[in-house]
């Protein structure tokens, strides 16, 4: 067993460093900037690495097998010579720790041999010594706050209908939801900390380090993809590798989406975690306004006028002259441009270098903000840059009638994600046989994925992804546009020709009712769904060529943590609360103070 307190404790330092003075999203991130200040020894320099990433290949971050054991991997014995082999499970517990019940409810209906624990069959000394005392809060169905009654073992076979409820452990400040059930001699307990952002990443890493008793280490938790790369990669060992010790075949990682291997890919380009769905950005455009401004609001001719950020740009142009804007702010756009954010951050000669991708973030917002193409929440908008997982949201949710019809999307001129979740096995794990069994049902099941997808999933298959909505879809409404003008005539009142801002999802839709919406129990027919509210358009293929269209540039939590920085020091310039200048002093000295600090 390796001994891992050091390493876990660097992690907790990293966090702690992310988490200083970031958002708990991605989505709060913003951008940079386009001059340099030489006093400061910031320099421009035009050599850096490309964003463009044209050599990215999913072969590059499969694990590499030595040439010398090619033979003995293509062969029978594979598995026996990377030392993995069937282990029993029975008297063991096996601990998977999650922030919601999602992945639980996934695994009830789609496992085969998953059953759930009945709760006369409890033993004595399974219910925690200690009742929370914001017992209310912890209810299973209120952990978005919403009132709800209703408890997620509403479906038939569901193990929440057994939970037991353990608020404090010893060791941890934080409310904890314990569900039972069971996988042949295992008994599988799902550890819910709802907890968010730093908080649950704290009390993951306690988890982690709880060695004591084989029956308390975690063999499986789940994190956000803003922060996998803290634990996938190898010096922080929390994580099992999939092919080597998991026991996965390659063929079953061969049709994900190359971006996300790579998230779940560590430093060696050794793949610890995978993901089920996954959460491509788009771009959502508003159908009347692409009529007025294009001539068409077919989701073909707007991808065709929006095919790079020239093209880009010169639509804002055109939008403008109807008096329209072309997205809201400078917020928008950012991950858009982040995401192929790649090289060093520091020049040969100790200067800082700012990535191509951000320059251009900067430059198109000072030219958008000066020819008045933002919003600023005062003009109706063309569309907005908006991720799968959002768009479901907003089709599912309960105030979506005014919306239903009205948008379209495309891939738009980039391609970029937001959000998504990742599964990953602790590297203590010793019972990988289970381990393969969940992650082969639910993870690369092309039948589970297609279930999943009818749930509102985004599945991370390049097989299932594109596979289109059977049935006729209307994809222009502008045989029809004197018919729609007339039904939306109210909402023009108080927010423009083209309908409110669409940047973020409806804050009077309440954020409960988004976040009810992106439970799998709660998305039934989400595919009719999702394609009524785009007016028949399928959005699958569309989410698929987004998905194959992102290629990463840096994804490790030190850049992330300077692209946040970044951003929200320019962020602030945009806004008016600062100046040019002193954005750039700032980013500066934390890029110089972690540079030591790394040294």
């Amino acid at each position: 067993m390796k001994k891992r307190m050091p390493a876990i404790i660097a992690a907790l330092c990293a966090a702690a460093i992310a988490g200083c003075g970031i958002g708990e999203s991605s989505t709060d991130a913003y951008g940079g900037p386009d001059s340099f200040l030489e006093e400061s020894g910031i320099t421009e320099d035009d050599s850096d690495v490309s964003s463009s990433h044209a050599d990215d290949t999913v072969s590059q971050i499969v694990p590499i097998i030595p040439a010398d054991t090619e033979s003995v991997a293509a062969s029978e014995d594979f598995r026996s010579f990377l030392n993995w082999e069937e282990d029993t499970n029975d008297g063991k517990v096996y601990n998977i720790f999650c922030g919601d019940e999602k992945f639980m409810r996934i695994v009830a209906r789609y496992c085969d041999s998953y059953e759930p624990r009945n709760e006369s069959e409890n033993e004595p000394g399974d219910e925690p010594e200690n009742e929370s005392e914001n017992e209310s809060e912890n209810e299973p169905g209120n952990q978005f706050g919403d009132g709800s009654e209703e408890h997620p073992g509403s479906a038939a076979g569901d193990p929440a209908d057994t939970a037991s409820e353990n608020s404090e452990t010893q060791d941890r400040d934080f409310s904890e939801t314990i569900y039972y059930g069971r996988i042949g001699g295992a008994e599988i307990r799902w550890i819910i900390c709802r907890e968010i952002g730093e908080r649950y990443l704290t009390d993951l890493d306690l988890s982690l380090l709880d060695e004591s008793d084989p029956n308390n280490v975690t063999d499986l938790y789940i994190v956000d993809a803003s922060d996998v790369q803290k634990y996938v990669d190898s010096e922080y060992q929390a994580a099992m590798p999939l092919i080597r010790d998991a026991g996965l075949p390659a063929s079953d990682l061969s049709a994900q989406y190359a971006y996300v291997k790579r998230m779940g890919s560590g430093d060696d380009g050794v793949q610890r975690a995978v993901s089920y769905g996954i959460s491509p950005g788009v771009f959502m455009y508003d159908r009347q306004a692409a009529i007025d401004v294009l001539g068409s609001d077919d989701p073909a001719a707007v991808q065709a006028a929006l095919t790079d950020w020239k093209a880009f740009e010169n639509v804002a142009a055109k939008a403008s002259e109807k008096g329209v804007a072309m997205i809201s702010d400078w917020n928008n756009s950012f991950d858009a441009f982040s995401a192929s954010v790649s090289g060093d951050w520091l020049t040969e000669t100790g200067g800082v270098r700012i990535d191509s991708a951000l320059r251009a973030w900067t430059d198109q917002s000072e030219l958008f903000k000066e020819k008045g193409y933002f919003s600023g929440g005062e003009r109706p908008v063309f569309g907005t840059f908006i991720s799968a997982d959002e768009i479901m949201e907003r089709a599912l949710s309960a105030g979506k009638d005014d919306l239903t019809g009205k948008y379209g999307i495309c891939v738009g001129p980039a391609g970029w994600y937001r959000g998504g979740s990742f599964i990953v096995v602790n590297s203590l794990c010793d019972q990988r046989s289970l381990t393969k069994k969940l992650l082969e049902e639910i993870v690369f099941d092309r039948d589970v994925l297609r279930a999943l997808k009818e749930e509102g999933v985004i599945p991370n298959s390049r097989v299932v992804l594109p596979e289109q909505i059977a049935g006729p879809a209307k994809v222009s409404n502008q045989s029809s546009a004197a018919g729609e003008a007339e039904a939306s005539e109210a909402a023009e009142s108080d927010s423009g020709a083209y309908g409110a801002d669409t940047s973020e999802p409806d804050s009077a839709a309440g954020e409960s009712e988004a976040a009810d919406a992106s439970e799998p129990d709660d998305r039934p027919g989400a595919m009719e769904a999702v394609r009524e509210f785009l007016c028949g358009q399928d959005p699958y293929p569309v989410f698929a060529k987004a998905a194959d269209k992102v290629v990463l540039g840096n994804v490790s939590v030190f850049d992330k943590y300077l692209c946040d920085m970044y951003g929200r020091e320019f962020s602030a310039y945009f806004a008016g609360e600062k100046d040019k200048e002193a954005a750039m002093r700032v980013f500066y000295t934390e890029v110089s103070d972690l540079i030591s600090e790394e040294d």
